[in-house]
């Protein structure tokens, strides 16, 4: 790697090293979901991509962090509690212990699915189920995968087929 004025040097792409395309960078570090990890540079995208537009758009002024409490904001006061929500501390270690997802909902969900009785529609609905719960996080591309790669597995462009063996060996246990 190659580092200029105390800063790494990316190459063309901005999400490999400049002397050798083959070495990518990832913040693993920093990951929102699963598939964050699954592809060399993915992580970094968002982070290199305002880096560029910051080098090339005029300065502004920094917004207001929020409405100030006791403000009348149309027909609403504002709130500071209502506004910066905290979990009480017991919710967020319950939630980093089941790995980022509610164990209420997959319970509901489970019973939802146990109630099915065409074998086709319930083994469809617990394999969405699965990838929800192996790939947790709002429309996870991860989970839409996993339901691909079981239901249509031809379906899956080589790429796509890198990033699901991938995927599999960082995912969160089903």
């Amino acid at each position: 790697m190659e580092f200029q004025n105390g800063s790494l040097v990316y190459g063309s792409d901005g999400l490999t090293s400049s002397k050798n395309e083959m070495i990518s960078f990832n913040t693993a570090g920093a990951v929102a979901m699963a598939s964050d990890t699954a592809l060399p540079g993915r992580a970094i995208r968002a982070y290199r991509l305002a880096q560029n537009f910051d080098s090339k758009l005029p300065a502004r002024e920094k917004p207001t962090d929020r409405v100030p409490s006791g403000l009348a904001y149309g027909n609403l006061d504002t709130n500071s509690e209502s506004e910066n929500f905290n979990w009480p501390k017991e919710e967020v270690l319950r939630f980093i212990d089941s790995g980022g997802r509610f164990p209420e909902d997959i319970k509901r969900r489970q019973e939802t699915v146990d109630k099915l009785t065409d074998p086709a529609e319930k083994a469809s609905a617990q394999l969405r189920l699965d990838a929800s719960i192996r790939f947790p996080g709002p429309n996870s591309p991860l989970a839409a995968l996993m339901v691909r790669a079981n239901e249509v597995p031809e379906s899956l462009s080589p790429a796509e087929r890198l990033m699901w063996e991938r995927a599999q060996s960082v995912s969160l246990p089903a």
